[in-house]
């Protein structure tokens, strides 16, 4: 795209207004330009906007920013990604015209404001006054690694520095952590995205841990970076759940197969995927058994195997019609998982009257000698512990059975 020109008062008109936005830590007002419609293009290297494109690309191959099709490609994602939301910004917009200004890069590169802006572009049909965007216009680039920087620092500013913030798929979120601290070449650190974002650094941390597990998953079925199937089968939740439970097996060979095991439970899954795999706590809390490491990597070698069948990209439609359509691969996967969660879940009631006792023991314990003669309520104290008597004598009897 060409370099707006602020000059040029038939493209770009300069109003009365400014905007306030932080950049390199310093807040300053901005001046704010009505710019025409046409001059402008959604941001490529938006999380959310990239992630829309992993699909269209899979399906249709590269499309340039500049060509004459893309703006209205990603005007229909917006539209379709939250009806609702958009039908109520337009009617707004159409009422008491753009409020909140947005902003763009001088190639005309919107940073913020994706939805006024396609608002916009449907007013506009019905009505020329609507043909403008008001906007800051700043001069960064993403020609150099510094200007991009700069700009998504801006971005998670004005999205984690607002009180309404972008309805943000959490993947969309993931995507953006991958790209901005675990690919190469990444923007920032942990310690200066959480500055950003207002969170703390151990919370970045396991949101990259999360963001790892998704880039894994999507490699395991072979879609590598295909964002929108993360999406589309919501895998936000299970990924969190495996963060965490993956921490529990004992050493890295096993936590590689548990893994593995869960990515195959994730792809043949459905209903309440995050419930599904909380199983792997139980059964990693009681302690993994050989049997059943053995039975996932049989299970895990028959979905790679199957994956391995496939003769073209990787869709959601493949997806569903030539991988997950294997309904004994499927019933198989379930029945190994649940009649080991069963055999945990038995061994835990056994051991239940035990651990309970053992607890009951230790709280008794800690009351010392001191305590007793000077608790004030001492009948109900002796109440009490005559109820305790009764209810070990009860237990007793039901041993000897």
């Amino acid at each position: 795209m060409e370099k707006l020109d602020i000059n040029n008062t038939e493209l770009v008109k300069a109003t009365d207004y400014t905007r306030k936005l932080t950049i390199d830590g310093e807040t300053e007002a901005y001046q704010v330009y009505k710019i025409k419609l046409d001059c402008l293009y959604y941001n490529d290297q938006n999380d959310r906007i990239a992630t829309w494109l992993s699909k269209y690309e899979s399906e249709n191959g590269p499309i340039d920013v500049k060509s004459p099709e893309y703006n209205g490609i990603i005007h229909e994602m917006i539209v379709d990604s939250n009806r609702d939301a958009f039908k109520k910004t337009k009617k707004n917009i159409s009422l008491y015209n753009q409020r909140e200004p947005g902003v763009v890069l001088l190639d005309g590169r919107i940073i913020d404001g994706n939805r006024r802006f396609t608002c916009l572009r449907e007013l506009s049909q019905e009505d020329p006054k609507f043909g403008y965007f008001e906007a800051v216009v700043l001069p960064h680039s993403y020609d150099n690694d510094t200007g991009k920087k700069a700009i998504k620092a801006l971005e998670l500013t004005i999205q984690h520095g607002t009180d309404k913030q972008v309805d943000y798929d959490p993947i969309n979120k993931l995507v953006g952590i991958y790209r901005d601290l675990i690919e190469d070449g990444h923007a920032f650190t942990i310690k200066e995205y959480a500055r950003y974002i207002d969170q703390k650094e151990q919370e970045v941390q396991k949101s990259v841990e999360v963001a790892q597990l998704m880039i894994e998953y999507l490699e395991f079925i072979n879609a590598p970076k295909q964002f929108y199937i993360a999406v589309n089968q919501n895998i936000n939740g299970p990924l969190v759940e495996m963060q965490s439970i993956l921490k529990k097996f004992p050493d890295d060979e096993t936590r590689e197969e548990m893994k593995q095991a869960m990515f195959s439970t994730i792809l043949y899954g459905s209903g309440d995927l995050t419930r599904v795999v909380r199983k792997y706590r139980k059964i990693a809390d009681i302690g993994v058994t050989p049997e059943f490491v053995s039975a996932q990597r049989e299970i895990v070698d028959l979905v790679t195997e199957k994956i391995g069948t496939i003769d073209e990209p990787i869709t959601q439609t493949v997806i569903s019609e030539q991988i997950v359509n294997d309904k004994e691969l499927g019933d198989k996967i379930q029945k190994v998982l649940n009649e080991e969660f069963e055999r945990v879940s038995i061994s835990i009631a056994k051991d239940a009257p035990l651990n309970l006792v053992s607890q009951a023991l230790i709280k008794i314990s800690a009351i010392d000698d001191v305590a007793i003669k000077v608790v004030e309520q001492k009948e109900e104290l002796r109440k009490k512990l005559d109820d305790l008597n009764k209810k070990v004598k009860e237990l007793r009897e039901l041993l000897n059975e």
